[in-house]
């Protein structure tokens, strides 16, 4: 795709000149804008990247002197002519850092008649789209799409159209694309890179008829454009059509040797559409000759090793990445499995590397969802290489790198946050854990006013967006600073170790079963104390529609009662699809992709004509179940001590007297206090404000509250009594307690990310700092659920003081409960809750309303034989 005009190059130094001398009279010879100015000329003599380092390392000392508008002025110059020279020498990273440094700049000190759209934000909002910080490139591009429109420049409002439409085609949402194209094609219905843009979309889209009238009518305005060809090829090799692919390669190949301006960057591009050709007739060899062209001619300084980069590079550069893509499918192509997944090692080693450039989660589970699809490639192989060889060696690879693959933004975010709580007094970690504040909170401002749709202030939402813009810039810099200083203490910096998972399973006398949900294919891992298996579910169609009717019987109270016959029956399909082990006492799953929403205790393990709930053979009466987010978030989780005391936070909002009352909420709060002592937040004092106050005096925090699980567009929320919660808010808080148990409706439900899993509320108290948590799979009634937590307590003090056992108690409770009749004995009432953590012994109370009625008893039973004693025996013994 192409990118809109941008005029920024290295005669910004002449214009510099120009401004100097006009101001000349004023400078002194020693002034900051008389020294930035020589250096900017001495930079422009020869550019070379040492002098970009030198000239980069001179200018630090003036930052401190700089006062006037001349300095400030001539500090942008330099400043956007570092960003620019670093780029053109392929240093993408330093580029980022000299513009952002312009940009922070400016907004501190605005500079009279500097266009700073033209010269620092449109090529910074590129450089964003070419790494993949794609949020950020939005912001960016964004504000100055609307800065242009009220300046009424349309020709800056079609290049940010344009460049905007790239960062939407690139994070796959092709419509939204085609869409702000077409609103720019009404200013400029002939402009080159605006159809240029349609056509690649419309082409991502699979409409060729439509890329093809764009592609052709580029060519008849403008018939060296390159790209018109290389989007007709494309069309072409999908058609099989490759004579005409290979003419339209050769006409954009010498169109590019033609122009001056012809990038590295362009020719990668190039050579990618060719090898594309090459792989489609079968020409490998050949195509990995282009592969080994673009390494050794486009990629200046990358070390080479046996025809791959080495995994150390530095140029952490997205096109790279599609490079290994293509150099391993060629490999897998020819059958060379092993190179293949050398290469994909490779890939995954640069995509960690970039993934330090994004500050924001959002932009962090965009790229996580391509860095997906190659994982999966790479199990496939391993799998295959498996089978044919009996190695474990490609077992224990397999399950390492989908390990890795699993909430890994959630893993590192609970790691940081416990090592933040150790090191609460670091000035680093002060400033980090206040810049998460802030981010959650812009951000969730930004959501909720670009909710209310058309009557959404604009100019706030961009204003907003600039705020973000800079917390997230200085949050990367005080994250990357905290990671060289403390790198040896972070333990998600320790790689999964095989031998020590297989010792806590031992200890544990545990079961871990892991799942991989791929676009093509379902694996699973079985790992024990002593043996690990791999397995090959099916398809991804086939699982889904699997899943999927098994979990509409969740959807509504009635559904299974309706029908016990066909529940049973699939019940039972769906365990033996997910190929659960049957003599296992205790299970650890790590889900992944709609298995997620699967209950699994409600699983049967042999199908069943009986209609009593209470006589089904479900899953949990063989085996105790609970889950985790990933292996090496198992083998690294807080082991927490037993302590005399253990107290909760409850927050009980009742919402006495609305439509939204929850009467039985406060059955639920005494059942609590029947067991364990602690605060209460109820009615009008169950505000987050009140609960963040206290969250940090309480192991265990339970919210007895409403939930959403959100829409596509609405993020998931949760209810306090004064303002509904995003779970965007919840990513602020740095929470300690052991346990949150949310008792509310869908607060494991969410928009599903590839690799991350639901982001839900659950999610949010874990990426919060909180390891352990209860949640609920889909909405619960008020009365069952109050009933359910007064069991759970109930095992929790009397029966197991483990979260995952109380739970797993209170479930068996309910089902073989006289009281309850059978229909509300349906897996609908006790299978929504589900326990998310590391199985954690606590303590009760110690000294709560059961336990004080004990002593009494004590104290009144010893009374009595005190009484007796004096009254019976020793008169009868004088006599």
């Amino acid at each position: 795709m192409l990118f809109g005009n941008s005029k920024q190059t290295a005669y910004l130094v002449v214009r510099s000149c120009c401004f100097f001398f006009m101001f000349s009279p004023i400078f002194s010879q020693s002034s900051p804008a008389d020294t930035l100015l020589k250096e900017l000329i001495f930079l422009k003599q020869t550019p070379s990247i040492e002098r970009l380092h030198t000239v980069s390392k001179n200018i630090q000392p003036i930052t401190a002197l700089i006062t006037t508008e001349k300095d400030y002025y001539m500090w942008l110059e330099i400043q956007n002519n570092l960003g620019y020279y670093y780029q053109q020498f392929g240093y993408i990273a330093k580029a980022i850092t000299h513009y952002e440094i312009a940009w922070n700049t400016y907004r501190s000190h605005a500079v009279s008649k500097y266009d700073i759209i033209e010269y620092c934000l449109q090529p910074l909002g590129n450089l964003y789209i070419k790494i993949g910080d794609l949020q950020k490139a939005e912001r960016i591009i964004t504000y100055y799409i609307y800065q242009s429109e009220k300046e009424k420049n349309t020709e800056k409002v079609i290049t940010g159209i344009t460049n905007l439409s790239v960062a939407y085609n690139n994070s796959g949402t092709y419509e939204k694309a085609i869409q702000l194209l077409k609103k720019g094609l009404l200013f400029d219905s002939k402009n080159i890179n605006l159809q240029i843009n349609m056509a690649t979309n419309y082409l991502h889209q699979g409409n060729w008829k439509l890329a093809t009238r764009y592609a052709q009518s580029v060519i008849s305005i403008a018939p060296e454009e390159t790209q018109a060809y290389t989007i007709l090829a494309a069309i072409a090799i999908e058609q099989k059509a490759y004579d005409a692919a290979e003419k339209h390669l050769k006409h954009a190949r010498n169109l590019l040797a033609q122009k001056s301006n012809t990038t590295g960057r362009t020719l990668i591009q190039w050579e990618l559409h060719y090898t594309e050709l090459l792989v489609a007739k079968s020409l490998y060899k050949k195509a990995l000759s282009h592969i080994s062209y673009c390494y050794t001619h486009l990629f200046p300084g990358i070390a080479i090793e046996n025809g791959l980069p080495s995994k150390k590079i530095n140029n952490a550069d997205p096109i790279l990445l599609a490079v290994l893509d293509i150099q391993a499918h060629i490999y897998q192509s020819m059958g060379a499995i092993e190179k293949a997944n050398e290469t994909y090692e490779v890939a995954f080693a640069l995509q960690e590397k970039l993934t330090l450039f994004y500050p924001l989660q959002e932009t962090k589970l965009i790229q996580h969802y391509q860095h997906r699809k190659r994982v999966e490639k790479y199990l496939q192989q391993l799998y295959h290489l498996y089978q044919n060889t009996s190695q474990q060696s490609y077992l224990e690879k397999a399950f390492i790198m989908a390990d890795k693959s699993k909430s890994p933004f959630l893993t590192a975010s609970l790691f940081s946050k416990k090592f933040m709580n150790t090191y609460q007094h670091d000035t680093l970690v002060v400033q980090k854990q206040k810049l998460q504040e802030e981010i959650a909170l812009f951000s969730t401002q930004i959501i909720k006013e670009k909710l209310k749709g058309p009557t959404s202030d604009i100019f706030q939402i961009q204003q907003w967006n600039l705020h973000l813009e800079q917390l997230s810039s200085t949050y990367r810099n005080i994250t990357q600073t905290l990671t060289n200083t403390y790198k040896q203490l972070l333990p998600h910096s320790t790689p999964l170790s095989i031998s020590d998972l297989q010792e806590h399973l031992a200890n544990q006398e545990t079961t871990l079963i892991s799942y991989f949900f791929g676009e093509e294919d379902v694996f699973q891992f079985q790992v024990t104390q002593d043996h690990i298996s791999m397995h090959r579910l099916g398809s991804a169609t086939q699982i889904k529609e699997k899943a999927i009717s098994f979990i509409r019987f969740f959807h509504h109270a009635n559904t299974i009662t309706d029908d016990i016959s066909s529940y049973t029956h699939t019940a039972h399909d769906t365990y033996t699809m997910l190929h659960l082990p049957l003599n296992t006492n205790k299970i650890v799953l790590i889900t992944d992709g709609l298995l997620n929403f699967i209950p699994f205790e409600a699983l049967l393990t042999t199908d069943t004509k009986s209609i009593q709930f209470q006589e089904m053979p479900f899953l949990i009466k063989k085996s105790h179940i609970h889950h985790e987010i990933s292996a090496v978030k198992y083998v690294h989780a807080t082991r927490i001590q037993k302590a005399k005391d253990k107290t909760v936070l409850g927050v009980f909002p009742i919402f006495e007297g609305t439509a939204s009352a929850l009467p039985y909420s406060k059955k639920e709060l005494n059942s609590i206090k029947q067991y364990f002592s602690g605060q209460f937040l109820t009615r009008q004092h169950a505000t987050y404000k009140n609960f963040k106050a206290n969250s940090l005096e309480h192991d265990i925090l339970h919210l007895s509250t409403h939930a959403s699980s959100g829409t596509l567009e609405v993020p998931a929320s949760i209810r306090f009594s004064d303002e509904n919660v995003l779970v965007n808010q919840l990513y602020g808080l740095s929470l300690q307690a052991e346990i949150a148990i949310l008792s509310a409706c869908e607060t494991g439900i969410g928009k599903i990310s590839k690799g991350e899993g639901p982001i839900s509320i659950a999610r949010g108290f874990q990426y919060a700092g909180v390891e352990n948590i209860i949640f609920s799979l889909w909405k619960v009634h008020d009365k069952t659920a109050s009933l359910f937590m007064e069991k759970f307590y109930n095992k929790l003090y009397n029966q197991s003081p483990v979260y995952t056992e109380a739970l797993h108690f209170a479930k068996i409770d309910y089902l073989q409960d006289p009281v309850i009749l059978n229909a509300q004995k349906s897996p609908y009432y006790w299978g929504a809750f589900v326990f998310y953590g590391t199985p954690v012994t606590i303590e009760a109370s110690g000294f709560t309303p059961l336990l004080a009625g004990a002593v009494i008893l004590i104290l009144l039973i010893i009374i009595g034989i005190v009484y007796y004693t004096f009254f019976h025996t020793a008169p009868l013994k004088n006599s």
